[in-house]
This record gives structure tokens, sequence and C-alpha cells, in this order.
């Protein structure tokens, strides 16, 4: 059996309806594709660690964002009412009570001591920075927010 060979796939018109109709729904969901989906909660984005112990005891946990948005009990909160529920919280557990914050890696310094100011009003004696473990799929180079000299420098 012989096939022709002088067949061609677009012989006619373009059907422009039939590639608007596969065209642009896919861009649109390319394009608004993370902004589609809600993501509850608040980012943020903690630098890396190595080598860093934990801790085991009565702590608290305090979050601040790179917006400067304080977040205890995985809630946003003002600072005065943040000074009340610390000091209320050091009343009850005793004061070998730590704090430990998390803070974006984008935040402000000044922004970081005035977590420290917060939790020495509120009668927490030691503040403890925490960070992410890093990431194991790249590199150490990479994930590492402390850069190595180079070796002719030492």
């Amino acid at each position: 059996m012989r096939f022709p060979r002088n067949h061609q796939v677009f012989k006619g018109r373009f059907d422009g309806a039939a590639f608007a109709c596969v065209f642009f729904p896919l861009l649109l969901f390319l394009l608004l594709n993370q902004s589609l989906v809600y993501q509850p909660g608040y980012l943020a984005r903690v630098p890396a660690g190595e080598n860093i112990s934990g801790y085991s005891g009565p702590f608290l946990v305090v979050t601040v964002d790179s917006v400067g948005r304080i977040f205890y009990d995985s809630q946003w909160i003002e600072e005065k009412e943040l000074v009340r529920r610390l000091s209320s919280e050091v009343d009850r557990i005793g004061e070998d009570l730590k704090l430990i914050v998390t803070l974006d890696q984008e935040l402000r310094y000044a922004d970081t001591l005035k977590i420290v100011e917060i939790a020495k009003s509120a009668g927490i004696q030691e503040v403890i920075w925490s960070t992410r473990p890093p990431f194991y799929g790249r590199s150490s180079s990479s994930s590492s927010s402390v850069s190595e000299a180079p070796e002719g420098a030492k």
C-alpha cells in the first residue's frame, strides 16, 4: 500500500479559536500559579546554621518576619502585649525560662535589638537565636551565610 506524499497538514485556514481556547487558559494558570493558592501563616526566611547545639528546658518562641511584625504563639502580637504575656509566663514557669527568637534574615539589626529589650523588660535573662538546618542538596558554600577566607588571606 502506498501513502500519498503530497499531503499537507495545514491545508485550510488557521482556526484561531481552538488555539486561543488552549493557549490563554494555559497562560493564565502559569502566570497566576502562586497567587491563586492561599498559603496561611507568615514567612520568615531564617538563615542557615551548622554545628549549633539545641536547647532543652523551658522556653518560649517568638518569630519576627522581614517587615518587623512579631509573632508569638503563632499569632501576630503588639509589643506591649508581648511584654505582658512574656512576663506572665516568667511568673508562671520561673526564672530559668529562655526565649528562642526566630528572625528573618532580611530583618534590620535595630529590630533584633528591640526583641532583646522586650525579653529583658519581661524578665527573661537569656535569648537564643534560632537558625534552620542547612540544605543538604546544595553545596556548603552556597547554603552557609559565613564565607570562608581565601587560602592566601590567613
